[in-house]
């Protein structure tokens, strides 16, 4: 990391986050460590700290047990200091957070959220789950970084347009200035899978992972990336659509129009659609004696079947279960990841589904390409999203445009 030396204004703009970036990496650290660290004068360290204390961005924790000389002042970043919101949209459903600077939440609001409202009903369902969690008092709000937004499907967040969500029913909706002009807050917009995929690389089990794989199986099947420390988003912010990758020749059809795609086979609405297909062909299910309408078994309820030992739901599980290993394998095979992590609501049927998952993609993950590879569960559950929203604005704060200091 190239340390920046002069007196202009943009230098020690550089220095302040490229110390604000070892505070928070370390959790504790004195100012002797930060010169070290980072290759600044002991002046501009001591310098630039005291600003951080007195701007109550950083505060002192304690001090480090002497080795002979005078006890070091440990210093920390005040995670109270700033808040994010963050929020994720989808189609069943809007999830919103208020976080601190350590992701930890302080509030949460799920909202039911539906393909056929209207958008002006959309954009206001959103609006409403953010201002569910935005601080009240004047003091918090000056405190907000801003939102960060999640949504499905392509888009394009330099202008803050949703290109294509088919779950949402959104073309070329410019989603970003709808939100703001609802919300008077500053809002920064990314994919949800990709969102998630961040989220896990800060708050999660894979937590500064450079290189990782996040998963999603839910109602829509998609991939976020991170490569080398960063969101890869491709050239047409389009990468990391495995769910329309075909891993079943002649299967179901997607909403796409091909068939066999991985979301076609593999997803919620498929996996409750493949069992009721094959009740409807006569065979026998515990499905059946759950109370419920035919038309309205879910992947949740094939779930709850298998649990109980019902063998069509079993098989049916074990199906999908198939067709995501194969999933993960194209994904482990492409991007030589250290960690892929499965998340969505299918990944709920981990102790069921798990082996099978596993036992497909280990067997085709080219031999030797990557044999330390981690196959996980998020710890994070339908939280990643939201929370992954959040560190988008959260990032943003420790980081300076256009200039790489990690």
């Amino acid at each position: 990391m190239t340390r920046i030396t002069g007196s202009s204004q943009l230098a020690k703009s550089i220095n302040k986050v490229l110390l604000l970036q070892n505070i928070r990496k370390s959790g504790a650290i004195s100012r002797t460590e930060l010169v070290e660290a980072t290759g600044l004068t002991s002046g501009t360290v001591s310098n630039i700290t005291n600003d951080l204390i007195e701007e109550g961005l950083v505060a002192v924790k304690g001090r480090a047990g002497s080795t002979g000389g005078r006890p070091q002042v440990l210093l920390e970043i005040n995670n109270n200091a700033r808040l994010a919101v963050g929020t994720n949209v989808g189609s069943t459903k809007v999830i919103s957070v208020l976080t601190r600077l350590d992701g930890s939440i302080l509030s949460r609001s799920d909202l039911p959220m539906e393909r056929a409202w209207s958008l002006e009903r959309q954009v206001k369902q959103i609006a409403r789950s953010i201002s569910d969690v935005f601080p009240q008092s004047e003091e918090q709000k000056r405190r907000v970084l801003g939102i960060g937004l999640g949504i499905p499907g392509l888009l394009t967040s330099g202008n803050g347009v949703s290109v294509f969500s088919p779950n949402l029913g959104w073309r070329n909706v410019p989603i970003k200035s709808l939100i703001e002009d609802q919300v008077a807050c500053p809002v920064t917009l990314d994919n949800s899978v990709r969102v998630g995929a961040l989220g896990e690389r800060w708050w999660g089990t894979a937590s500064q992972v450079s290189n990782l794989v996040a998963l999603y199986v839910g109602t829509g099947v998609g991939a976020g990336l991170i490569i080398n420390g960063q969101i890869y988003k491709g050239h047409n912010e389009a990468a990391g659509e495995i769910g329309h990758v075909v891993v079943s020749e002649g299967g179901a059809r997607c909403s796409c129009g091909k068939f066999g795609c991985l979301e076609a086979v593999a997803s919620g609405p498929a996996i409750a659609k493949r069992a009721l297909s094959r009740i409807r062909a006569g065979e026998k299910s515990i499905l059946q004696d759950m109370n419920v309408d035919e038309s309205l078994i879910t992947s949740e309820h094939v779930y709850q079947g298998a649990k109980k030992g019902d063998a069509l739901s079993l098989e049916v599980l074990e199906e999908a279960a198939h067709f995501i290993g194969i999933g993960m394998s194209i994904l482990i095979n492409l991007f030589n990841p250290q960690v892929l992590v499965f998340n969505g609501g299918v990944s709920n049927s981990w102790d069921i589904t798990g082996p099978a998952i596993l036992k497909t993609a280990q067997a085709l993950i080219f031999e030797g390409s990557n044999p330390d590879i981690k196959i996980i569960r998020s710890s994070l559950g339908d939280s990643v999203g939201p929370l992954g929203a959040a560190t988008l604005v959260i990032e943003q704060f420790f980081s300076l445009p256009g200039v790489n200091t990690r």
